[in-house]
């Protein structure tokens, strides 16, 4: 504390990472299970050791679980199979890295304009775009990114990655010499899979836009051959969104704060 007003700052807020893409917040729900690849793990007396260092939880996100062997409802299918004939939308098809890379500089605006202004999400830099370009090209599955279209303009997108939490524990993280391998291995055989961003402009929300990325997303991870699904950091802000995915089964199994305090 004594650093940050040496700076002239007045408050502390945290924990985040150091771009809009980099998971966010203490964990204060839901220790007993995995953590999600990317998403802050940490031990249980944590929250109420930083709250006896005055510090306050000013926003919370969740995370929930799908089972991808539970009924869907057909409904929604069919209701975004509507929409994209009724609203000229499209689902873009990925066939390559190198396509999603070409995609990322159009998802810049569609992301502020879609995820802008919620907890934790704050609007992307030129920066972080090529951060994600290349997180992309690197990690991504391309059959499991989603972008809807309309025209040729991005309007809403869905980010799935398969989680390889399991490879970095037994490599503790480390890449060499041999712990590359592992991690290239674990794409290929995970049963997990992180949905890791989704958002639609304002402007389709209400008018099936939502139906189309639920649909999106089930096809993702029955597609992927996937036995759980990892529905990662929703805004408690977003209660539209939290409301319709408990509708669909998902069940928010972990919380992560946001802390402050005044200097």
């Amino acid at each position: 504390m004594r650093w940050a007003r040496s700076r002239g700052l007045t408050k502390m807020l945290g924990p985040k990472g150091f771009t809009a893409l980099d998971g966010f917040g203490m964990l204060v729900k839901g220790f007993e299970h995995r953590p999600a690849f990317g998403i802050p793990y940490n031990l249980s007396y944590y929250p109420t050791l930083v709250e006896a260092c005055g510090f306050q939880g000013v926003g919370d996100v969740v995370s929930g679980y799908l089972n991808p062997a539970m009924p869907f409802p057909e409904k929604i299918h069919q209701l975004a199979e509507i929409v994209q004939k009724r609203r000229g939308l499209r689902v873009a098809v990925f066939t390559s890295r190198r396509e999603l890379r070409a995609i990322a500089p159009k998802l810049q605006k569609m992301y502020n304009d879609s995820l802008g202004g919620t907890t934790g999400n704050t609007p992307l830099t030129d920066a972080e775009i090529d951060a994600l370009a290349s997180q992309l090209e690197w990690f991504a599955d391309p059959k499991l990114i989603k972008i809807v279209l309309k025209d040729d303009e991005p309007v809403g997108f869905l980010l799935a990655y398969p989680d390889i939490s399991a490879a970095m524990q037994r490599t503790r993280g480390r890449l060499f010499p041999l712990g590359w391998i592992d991690m290239l291995l674990e794409l290929k055989r995970t049963k997990w899979v992180n949905l890791n961003g989704a958002g639609i402009v304002e402007k389709y929300r209400g008018l099936g836009g939502t139906a189309l990325l639920f649909s999106e997303m089930h096809k993702s991870v029955v597609a992927g051959g996937f036995a759980h699904a990892d529905i990662v950091q929703v805004g408690l802000d977003n209660d539209k969104m939290q409301r319709e995915l408990r509708e669909l089964g998902i069940d928010f199994y972990k919380t992560h704060s946001v802390y402050q305090r005044m200097l």
